[in-house]
């Protein structure tokens, strides 16, 4: 076993475990993963393959650990918001429409139903919107977006010529966009969040 997947181990049972204590730090890894798609990796590999699913891991750990320190997070003045109300609704139509139409789930690359992937959605983002509540930990989670995208791009930049498709970059990002077009939107879309902390940086002045 590699050093990094060593590592790489090391830091998913942390993580996973001070989850119980720091619900945010769940939040955090589970970006990591959504992000870097470890089980796809050379060095995360060998742990996908023992059935360790590391998403799902996390987000149970988040789940327990909001239960567990629910008298010490700040949900504001309600619980469930109107926005979050939204949310709920459209989950729900989404799911009426999945029990009254015909299958279709053949017609997609991945395993999950697009209803059951946005059920998914819908539970960690009203996880996230109930633990990063303060702007220490919205700094923390562009913090950790924008280091995701740092390793991502030194990836695609380090990677031999021979694995480009027809001109093309494939495989490199998340399990959502490891598709060269999906992969660039995902970039282009940190480049905003990261000049923002560049230009909050206090070593600025």
């Amino acid at each position: 076993m590699s050093s990094r997947g060593l590592l790489f181990i090391s830091l998913f049972v942390f993580c996973t475990i001070a989850t119980l204590f720091l619900p945010c730090l769940g939040i955090y890894g589970y970006l990591v993963d959504y992000c870097l798609n470890p089980a796809d990796q050379w060095w995360g590999r060998p742990f996908g393959q023992m059935g360790i699913r590391f998403s799902f891991t996390l987000a149970l750990a988040t789940m327990a650990g909001i239960i567990l320190q629910r008298k010490k997070l700040h949900f504001g003045e309600k619980l469930i918001y109107k926005q979050e109300w939204l949310l709920l609704l459209f989950l729900l139509v989404v799911w009426v429409v999945y029990f009254m139409s015909p299958q279709t789930v053949g017609r997609y690359g991945g395993t999950d139903h697009p209803a059951i992937k946005l059920a998914k959605i819908g539970v960690f983002t009203l996880m996230m919107t109930h633990v990063i509540t303060d702007l220490h930990k919205l700094k923390g989670l562009f913090a950790v977006l924008a280091s995701s995208a740092l390793f991502l791009g030194i990836k695609a930049w380090s990677v031999p010529y021979s694995q480009f498709a027809r001109g093309r970059l494939e495989g490199i990002g998340g399990a959502d966009f490891s598709e060269a077009n999906f992969f660039a939107a995902f970039m282009a879309a940190m480049l905003p969040l990261i000049g923002i902390m560049f230009l909050r940086s206090q070593r600025l002045g």
